[in-house]
C-alpha cells in the first residue's frame, strides 16, 4: 500500500458510501485511484496478485461491481472490449483511440452543452477516433513515404 494516510482516506470514503472497508477491498480501491488509464477487472487482479497471493478474480470482479453499484466508481463499457473501470466521479466523459485502444477522459468542460431546465444525473459520453499519439505516428509514417 502507497501510504497510511491514503489507505484512511480510501477507508473513509467507502465506510461513506456505506461498503465495509476490508484491506482487499481498500487495495483494489487504491490500485483504480492511482491508475493513469482504465482499468479491466483482470488488469486489477494482475496488479494485486504478487502482493495479495490470496486473491480470487471472483473477488475482484464482485467488488468492482459493489463500488459501481454503490456509485463509487463508474463502468465505462468499451465497444468489443472488457468492461474498464474509472474512479473519477467527476462530470466527464470518454475518447476511445481505434488504433491504440486507449480510452481517455474528455473533461466536462470539452463537452457539449445542454438546453437550461436539464438536470444531468450522469453523463455517458463516449467519443471514437484516433488519438493525438496515434494520429502524430500516421503522419510520421506518411512523410516518410
Amino acid at each position: 500500500m502507497q501510504s497510511c494516510a491514503n489507505a484512511k482516506d480510501i477507508k473513509n470514503t467507502l465506510i461513506d458510501y456505506g461498503i465495509q472497508a476490508s484491506y482487499t477491498r481498500i487495495r483494489i480501491y487504491e490500485v483504480l485511484k492511482s491508475s493513469k488509464v482504465h482499468l479491466s477487472a483482470e488488469d486489477v487482479y494482475l496488479k494485486l496478485i504478487d502482493s495479495i497471493p490470496t486473491l480470487s478474480r471472483t473477488t475482484v470482479y464482485n467488488t468492482l461491481s459493489l463500488y459501481a453499484k454503490k456509485g463509487v466508481i463508474s463502468e465505462v463499457p468499451v465497444y468489443g472490449k472488457a468492461l474498464k473501470y474509472d474512479a473519477n466521479n467527476k462530470a466527464h466523459g470518454y475518447f476511445k483511440c481505434r488504433i491504440c485502444d486507449g480510452v481517455f477522459d474528455i473533461g466536462a468542460n470539452e463537452m457539449p452543452s445542454l438546453k437550461e431546465g436539464f438536470k444531468v444525473e450522469k453523463i455517458d459520453v463516449f467519443y471514437y477516433g484516433i488519438c493525438s499519439k496515434c494520429a502524430q505516428k500516421l503522419n510520421e509514417k506518411k512523410g516518410s513515404n
